[in-house]
């Protein structure tokens, strides 16, 4: 018989890191062959230009998700909760109330950190207490060794488990114009336009290429 496991991720829309890679969860013929799966969509946002900000319709879709944990994890009785959860801010806090419902009804839960921040949240008195409530008896997955400093603090490095973020084969599609010759180098920055994600960095390391050598372009 299949384990059962439920998945509570986000899915696009909007794009972003965290709902493509959810996409490709919830699309794996691996996962879902070996498994019997359940997935709910967490993201209350539809737009990026929506994430971070207060909506009453965003209010009703929460309620509505909590009423559907609650839901399946009777029906199902999964012995995995997989939660893609946010590491701070409101996002964060939202996310507790799933990781409530699931602790409270006794179910074992991995979290899958897609983005950082709780390392520097962890000083806030509140914070820390509710980080070491909700990551207490639990594992983690984290996308590269390098970011276990973020949640070395709650996690031992035995419940942590390192996948890095791919893309599937079949969406590689190779573009002639993309291809760099011997004559001409083209970068490409593929990432969301945040200071964090380094738009401010490769832009000043173009430049200082510029003073260099022009015979390269980049595409963002």
């Amino acid at each position: 018989m299949k384990k059962p496991i439920l998945f509570l991720l986000q899915i696009p829309p909007p794009v972003h890191g965290s709902s493509l890679v959810g996409s490709y969860i919830q699309k794996s013929t691996i996962i879902n062959e070996k498994f019997k799966t359940a997935y709910i969509n967490i993201g209350t946002s539809i737009s990026i230009s929506e994430i971070g900000k207060k909506h009453i319709s965003k209010v009703i879709i929460f309620f509505k998700l909590l009423y559907l944990l609650v839901k399946t994890l009777n029906t199902l009785k999964p012995n995995l909760v997989y939660i893609a959860i946010t590491s701070k801010g409101i996002g964060f806090y939202k996310d507790l109330f799933f990781v409530l419902i699931t602790k409270l009804l006794g179910y074992k839960i991995v979290y899958h950190f897609h983005n950082k921040g709780v390392s520097v949240n962890q000083n806030n008195i509140i914070d820390n207490f509710l980080y070491k409530w909700a990551f207490s008896n639990t594992s983690a997955i984290i996308l590269s060794h390098r970011l276990y400093y973020d949640i070395k603090k709650y996690f031992n490095k035995g419940a942590v488990y390192v996948c890095p973020n791919g893309i599937p084969e079949d969406k590689i599609e190779p573009t002639k114009s993309l291809i760099s010759t011997k004559r001409h180098t083209h970068f490409l920055f593929l990432s969301n336009l945040y200071k964090s994600k380094g738009i401010y960095i490769i832009l000043k390391a173009l430049k200082q290429l510029k003073d260099q050598f022009e015979d390269f372009s980049c595409s963002i």
